[in-house]
């Protein structure tokens, strides 16, 4: 039996892969204020300028309709990327915290989660938290980004090893 590559990828991939394109968002940043909104305005500069369409609710949300507007962009975005500032996941035993509700939803919603350690700054799991957050911030490898010289160096290998495998690379601006 002989096979022949026509070049052409499968419909399915084709589809997934506009979908993927056609995605308002292609990643949502999560971040505590205290500590990590610093962090996650960089990471959204970097990545825009890398091409990705990233949702930051500082920038976003306008209207007053946060928690609405909040979970549509990370049903949007494919990536669900988690900034692990120094004591982000400390108030996630509070039941209506965001940082907490964010990171339950991106889990039900089957997001690709890259969770970043700013600085070496993450300094760990709390106990009291949630099982399926600790799973799931646990089991998942962290992206260190250094903030400093080698920041860009940092958020490219972060690019080629975590982003682009899921949803492709994007033209730089």
């Amino acid at each position: 039996m002989t096979t022949h590559n026509t070049g052409h990828h499968s419909s399915s991939w084709m589809e997934t892969n506009s979908k993927i394109m056609a995605n308002k968002y292609d990643i949502f940043i999560s971040y505590r204020r205290d500590g990590g909104a610093q962090y996650a305005r960089i990471l959204q500069l970097m990545l825009t300028q890398r091409g990705y369409k990233v949702f930051l609710d500082y920038d976003e949300l306008t209207d007053g309709k946060f928690g609405e507007h909040i979970q549509d962009a990370i049903k949007e975005a494919p990536i669900f990327m988690l900034v692990l500032s120094q004591d982000a996941l400390v108030r996630c035993k509070n039941e209506g915290d965001w940082v907490r509700r964010e990171i339950q939803l991106a889990i039900s919603e089957g997001k690709h989660i890259i969770p970043v350690n700013p600085d070496n700054s993450f300094d760990g799991i709390p106990d009291d938290i949630p099982e399926d957050i600790k799973n799931e911030v646990g089991t998942h490898q962290h992206s260190d980004i250094n903030f400093g010289q080698t920041l860009g160096v940092t958020v490219d290998f972060m690019v080629s090893n975590r982003i682009a495998p899921q949803i492709g690379e994007r033209v730089r601006h």
